[in-house]
């Protein structure tokens, strides 16, 4: 250990102070080992500097020695112990983080440590606690930019409430105009599909910094939100030139190709989406080394395994049979519990578990990395019927009546449910036709709360466990109506006539204003226009069932 120069020691401490503060964090964090490594000090400083350092390049359990390493040396040292709760707080680590920010709260009347254990709140879904502490730090000091801006987010993510999240974006950037303040209005603005209003907020977030990966990033979905595929795309590709290692662009440019349709390009990109941390937590610990590439492995077992929500599996199991042929391999499907009987009868699958069971395995890919794998386009998507379902004793009451089934509403977690799902009430028109009976296909408890106030409603939910079920019901209907949902994946999928109703923006498998699906040949599409109102969207549904099956109103 070097004995203590105090000039030299202060440099080299300013220096990697320096390299932190222009986001080299790499550099910064081999000068502050150097310093603790060669010297001798009691200063408490440089532990919580190491620790923000090492929290910003998640490497969270270092980031927790550091710091408790400066609180052991002054305990009262508030920044280490806010260091110390973010570092849990990331962790997912909410009890932790929690004791952490309330000790800070009631031993210090910390403001800051308010904010953040608010948020804590907010990440255990205790709402009300997150709200009330958030307004009550206000009320103290209505002068903190950084809690309109939390609150603010709170009231998008948790409340869905759009008047206030918006009010409080407007305080925040009021108070402090810096580039994350903008761009998170601008995001809270794509979120409730005000992409044009989000354009003009992005376009000052270039007038404060041109060379900011990420706003070219929202800029590029704001684009493509409003239809402008070449501006759309050229964002994109400015901001992964940027920040090549932009995680978020190179998905959100993948999914773009796939809503243009050039699905060469963009199953490709897709694949990479493993490195995106908003698909962190749906990474499965297996080695790369044994990611399946296409070619022949018999005598081999190849575990597929899903990854994402139902009707992103319903749509892609329709590649089992290809992987199978291709590989020649022992194929084991893993999916979840409701899912298993769907496929009981699959002859391309040897042998389907659940989730959360473990089995040898030689070879893996997740379903969704399927098209790619397999070398297919747009061209060669396989479209007709693959849902082979195992038949039960369910049994719809037999008449002369069309029988129609209908989805409105998706599920609430999902980050669009908002656009997609359709209020009930709006459908009273179509429950007027006659000749026509309507079985609901929701199973959650507010919809079946609602489908009381339709007695041509019929519920069918008390015969409904899992998706065979409903396959089973779906066989004996004549028509599906269903928003975007896996409903509308699984009677597509079984080549049942399927009208599928879409916001004005959708999901990137239903392509740009078509009426017609590549996915499914038996499906519609029926789209919102500008001025997003489902109303017309549901009078042009009435129509085609007139025109269709000849009932009158």
């Amino acid at each position: 250990m070097e004995s203590i120069d105090k000039r030299t020691l202060g440099l080299q401490i300013g220096f990697a102070l320096e390299l932190f503060k222009t986001g080299k964090y790499e550099e910064s964090l081999i000068q502050y080992e150097y310093i603790i490594n060669n010297y001798e000090f009691n200063f408490p400083e440089i532990f919580i500097a190491y620790g923000n350092c090492l929290f910003a390049l998640g490497k969270l359990d270092e980031a927790i020695d550091s710091f408790k390493k400066a609180l052991r040396i002054n305990v009262k040292l508030t920044d280490a112990s806010l260091g110390l709760g973010k570092a849990y707080l990331h962790k997912k680590e909410y009890q932790k983080a929690e004791k952490v920010f309330s000790n800070l709260v009631e031993n210090e009347s910390s403001l800051s440590a308010a904010n953040y254990l608010a948020y804590t709140y907010e990440k255990q879904e205790r709402y009300n606690e997150a709200e009330y502490l958030y307004v009550t730090i206000l009320e103290i000091n209505n002068k903190l930019h950084e809690v309109w801006n939390g609150l603010a987010l709170f009231y998008k993510n948790c409340r869905k409430n759009e008047e206030k999240a918006i009010e409080a974006h407007q305080k925040a950037i009021e108070l402090d105009t810096n580039i994350n303040y903008l761009r998170n209005f601008a995001l809270t603005l794509l979120h409730f599909d005000r992409a044009k209003e989000a354009i003009e907020i992005l376009k000052k977030c270039l007038d404060l910094d041109l060379s900011n990966s990420e706003t070219y990033n929202h800029l590029a979905v704001a684009y493509q939100k409003t239809f402008q595929k070449k501006l759309g795309l050229e964002n994109f590709e400015k901001s992964i030139e940027l920040n090549p290692e932009n995680h978020s662009a190179i998905f959100n440019y993948a999914i773009a190709l796939l809503s243009y349709e050039d699905y060469k390009k963009g199953f490709e990109l897709y694949t990479k989406r493993w490195d995106n941390p908003e698909f962190t937590d749906k990474k499965r610990d297996f080695s790369n080394e044994k990611i399946y590439k296409g070619k022949k492995i018999k005598d081999k077992t190849l575990l597929v395994y899903s990854e994402q929500g139902f009707g992103d599996m319903i749509q892609f199991i329709r590649f089992l049979p290809l992987l199978k042929t291709q590989s020649e391999a022992k194929l084991i499907f893993q999916c979840e519990d409701n899912l298993k009987k769907l496929l009981a009868s699959s002859s391309s699958v040897d042998k389907i578990i659940s989730m959360n069971q473990n089995i040898d395995f030689d070879f893996h890919i997740a379903l969704m990395d399927s098209v790619n794998v397999l070398n297919l386009d747009e061209k060669n998507i396989p479209n007709k019927p693959y849902i082979e379902f195992v038949k039960n004793e369910i049994c719809l009451q037999k008449n002369d009546n069309i029988k129609v089934g209908l989805t409105w509403r998706g599920k609430k977690s999902h980050d669009d449910d908002h656009n997609r799902s359709i209020d009930l009430q709006l459908f009273k028109n179509l429950f007027e036709l006659e000749q026509i009976d309507f079985y609901s296909l929701q199973v959650d408890e507010k919809s079946l709360e609602e489908i009381k106030n339709y007695e041509k409603l019929n519920d069918t939910s008390s015969l409904i466990k899992d998706f065979n079920d409903t396959a089973n019901i779906i066989n004996q209907l004549d028509l599906v109506i269903s928003v975007d949902t896996a409903i509308a994946h699984l009677s597509a999928g079984m080549g049942k006539k399927t009208w599928i109703l879409l916001p004005y923006f959708s999901d990137w498998r239903w392509g740009i204003k078509r009426e017609d699906s590549l996915w499914y040949s038996s499906a519609k599409l029926f789209r919102q226009n500008d001025d997003k109102n489902w109303e017309v969207v549901i009078k042009k549904v009435i129509e085609s069932l007139k025109n269709e099956v000849g009932v009158k109103s």
